[in-house]
């Protein structure tokens, strides 16, 4: 399924109708979803899926899906916008790098808005983003970060999950930045490791372990 033009809502006000879209093999979001006036949720489902636009909804947004963000030209970069509202944004398949479909990396670069978001699967395995800008109340990472670029983190995060598992964020060229608290996601203090690699500088301007460690 391939989407050329921009996707609205039709109501008389923003967050009236909602999106699902479910496809055996791919999507294509090639133009903005919301920039007019936004959905109340969209759902993807899909074996993979591009995003070479800015998507914004009023609730949620729900990718059971890898992505692929941006531009396959390396040549026309762009930092791909998700952002909700009022409502939480949730990954569970892959996020990588679009560019030279998926074999040149750092080009694009992913930002993120929302109430909630969670990573369940990881980011830049295949081909790393430029940077990674998350912006939230709160954010379970329960994945691994590789970007090219900086990553920056102006949110509460949560490591991990129930079973435990280390975390590992890295930014292969640049900085890696906490803004927000950091915790443990684990069901006691504990659980979860966090190992952060940059070829630059870390900046942690929160607590880490105040609720778990």
């Amino acid at each position: 399924i391939t989407f050329n033009g921009p996707i609205d809502d039709n109501g008389y006000s923003s967050g009236t109708n909602s999106l699902e879209v479910v496809a055996n093999n791919n999507v294509a979001f090639n133009s903005d979803v919301g920039a007019i006036n936004p959905l109340d949720h969209l759902y993807v489902n899909a074996n993979a899926t591009t995003i070479d636009a800015n998507i914004t909804t009023d609730g949620y947004q729900v990718y059971g899906t890898n992505l692929w963000i941006g531009n396959s030209n390396p040549d026309y970069n762009r930092t791909v916008t998700l952002r909700s509202n009022n409502g939480n944004i949730t990954f569970y398949g892959q996020i990588d790098d679009s560019a030279c479909y998926g074999l040149c990396d750092g080009v694009n670069s992913l930002n993120i808005y929302a109430n909630q978001v969670a990573f369940n699967s990881d980011v830049g395995a295949i081909n790393p983003l430029d940077h990674l800008y998350v912006n939230a109340n709160a954010t379970t990472i329960d994945a691994n970060i590789t970007t090219d670029g900086y990553q920056t983190y102006d949110t509460h995060l949560w490591i991990g999950d129930s079973d435990g598992r280390t975390v590992t964020l890295t930014s292969n060229y640049d900085n890696i930045t906490f803004n927000g608290q950091i915790d443990d996601n684990g069901y006691s203090s504990g659980t979860n490791s966090l190992e952060v690699y940059a070829n630059n500088n870390v900046a942690f301007n929160s607590e880490i372990g105040r609720a778990h460690v």
